[in-house]
């Protein structure tokens, strides 16, 4: 299309696609790396510029009147509940701008830097970008574990603190650790290794997110079908 975002004093016509430079900052790689190294986890706060949150809060909540409704009870993970509204990658890379930033070199290097991994791109074309969205009380993406070990969450939008819907975690001790996203922070995951969910809201209220899935060169992934389930029945 023909949008304008403005980044560091320069302006980038949209329809050239976006690039990950003009949407993220990331920290110094070092720290980063260590800790999603030693736990599968590290957010990344503020890490959508404020330009790109703009750009892709308008982009995607248009693409959101095509969301599809899920609400059941997932076998292959204890029957944990999905009730929430989602954006399959079957529709999500017909969005030239937004596969073009899933592709984005600068991205993939960036991504690489920060979890030490081999990164490359997720061959299952039903969720290497999808939508989810939690707005109705009781609303939840309960426990699992993802087919494919690297994810990019960028939150869109958040809810209110106090009104639920915090990513949370199983350690390797085997506690819950809770982590509060605000709007504009992003977060990498090891996904296929951290057992996680995101908490019922509380209340009526907005959760966002968009979700880059990557793999890791050599990696050999047999996927257990569950994505088919949620983005596609």
């Amino acid at each position: 299309d023909g949008s304008w975002i403005s980044s560091r004093g320069a302006t980038l016509k949209m329809q050239r696609g976006l690039e990950g430079k003009d949407i993220l900052r990331f920290p110094e790689a070092g720290a980063i790396r260590r800790e999603f190294g030693s736990r599968g986890f590290s957010k990344l706060s503020g890490a959508i510029q404020r330009n790109g949150l703009n750009y892709l809060q308008s982009k995607i909540e248009r693409l959101l009147c095509q969301a599809k409704r899920r609400e059941f009870l997932m076998s292959q993970t204890d029957s944990s509940p999905r009730r929430m509204e989602v954006l399959s990658g079957r529709c999500m890379n017909g969005q030239k701008d937004i596969l073009h930033l899933y592709h984005s070199p600068w991205l993939m290097k960036k991504l690489a830097s920060l979890t030490g991994e081999s990164i490359c791109e997720c061959p299952e074309k039903i969720e290497n970008i999808v939508i989810t969205r939690l707005r109705k009380k009781g609303d939840i993406h309960g426990w699992h574990y993802d087919d494919f070990p690297i994810a990019l969450i960028m939150a869109l939008r958040m809810p209110l603190d106090g009104e639920g819907g915090n990513l949370e975690m199983r350690t390797k001790m085997g506690d819950i650790e809770s982590v509060r996203l605000e709007t504009g922070d992003a977060y990498l995951m090891k996904s296929n290794e951290v057992y996680h969910r995101v908490s019922p809201l509380l209340r009526k209220s907005d959760r966002i997110i968009l979700n880059f899935t990557y793999s890791i060169n050599g990696l050999v992934v047999k996927p257990n079908r569950t994505a088919y389930r949620l983005f596609l029945n």
